[in-house]
């Protein structure tokens, strides 16, 4: 069909311009470069065999991926959002991120009661099992059992110049860590404590004879370190009362100390020395073994922490007080 009725429909079944013949200048130029066929691979065809047409969306590994969790969780997803995303499963992140925010949340106050915990212990350490009394207590109890453990080496006549410097040191309080805790201050809640000491020493003097030659011997133990398991327990908490605390290592714990042994006249052959220097470890061990690793514990009384009837102003400017001091240990885990 000639004419512009022709062209009209040629254009209608092509979707183009009406073919026209070509110009003689046109002849002379380059045929117009190809495409090239470049195969989609991952896509489930190439463009090349689709006639030159793009991926259809059903064929995009994005697709496959949402396929995938429809046939997996058996829900069919409605509409997508702006973003490509369906929308219930936006939702559904939406909420998985509340929840993970509220969950976050939960550890934070859990850890800053944890913390508190700690140092509520570490004060009750120091303030009572490495107390003046307390440390006055393990002065005799030391001074005790390194005498007997000593003298009962054969060759060991006496032991002198026994001395046990036990100082309060703050900086020295151990912080104990938080690791079981029984649902109730009356239960055995337990706690990981390692304790160091430069300030505490024990110096000592043996003598005693050997070949019918005498000798003597200065010793001086320092640089404790002790590490264990130390349980907890308010007995009468449940009525509130806290006036009574009992604490108990779970196991004997490790105790490691120098020893420095100085030869001050005669002849002290090396297998003495370690003799006294295995007896002296012995004894250090041993006052923790009966004072308090399991069966055996320390028990305390803190007559100000009992139950109380009445409040006096002196009860209330102690909860001023402690207040206060929560409130400074809470702002200082906060930063």
């Amino acid at each position: 069909m000639d004419g512009p009725e022709g062209a009209a429909l040629y254009m209608d079944l092509e979707g183009s311009e009406p073919a026209r013949s070509p110009s003689p200048a046109s002849t002379s130029r380059s045929p117009a470069p190809q495409r090239p066929e470049v195969a989609l691979h991952g896509f489930g065809h190439d463009a090349a065999k689709d006639g030159g047409r793009a991926a259809s969306p059903s064929c995009t590994p994005a697709a496959h991926a949402v396929d995938g969790l429809r046939s997996a969780n058996g829900v069919a997803y409605g509409s997508s959002s702006s973003n490509g995303v369906p929308a219930d499963v936006h939702a559904q992140i939406q909420k998985l991120t509340s929840q993970l925010e509220a969950a976050r949340k939960r550890a934070e106050d859990a850890e800053k009661k944890v913390i508190w915990w700690e140092e509520f212990a570490s004060r009750i350490l120091s303030i009572f099992l490495l107390g003046p009394e307390m440390t006055e207590n393990y002065k005799r109890l030391v001074e005790r059992e390194i005498s007997r453990a000593l003298i009962g080496i054969e060759v060991i006549e006496e032991v002198t110049n026994l001395r046990c410097s036990f100082p309060a040191v703050p900086s020295e309080v151990p912080i104990p860590r938080f690791r079981r805790w029984d649902g109730r201050l009356s239960g055995s809640n337990a706690w990981d404590v390692h304790w160091t000491s430069a300030a505490w020493s024990v110096s000592l003097s043996v003598s005693g004879r050997l070949y019918g030659l005498g000798f003597s011997l200065a010793l001086r133990l320092h640089h404790f370190n002790i590490r264990g398991r130390i349980v907890v327990a308010f007995p009468l908490a449940d009525g509130g009362d806290l006036s009574e605390i009992h604490a108990s290592f779970a196991e004997a714990p490790e105790i490691d100390f120098t020893l420095d042994s100085t030869v001050a006249f005669g002849m002290v052959p090396l297998p003495i020395q370690s003799q006294v220097d295995a007896r002296a470890r012995s004894a250090i061990s041993e006052v923790l073994r009966k004072e308090m690793v399991a069966p055996n514990r320390l028990e305390l009384k803190i007559n100000a922490l009992g139950r109380k009837s009445f409040l006096t102003d002196q009860d209330v400017q102690q909860a001023i007080n402690d207040a206060e001091l929560a409130r400074e240990s809470a702002r200082r885990s906060s930063r």
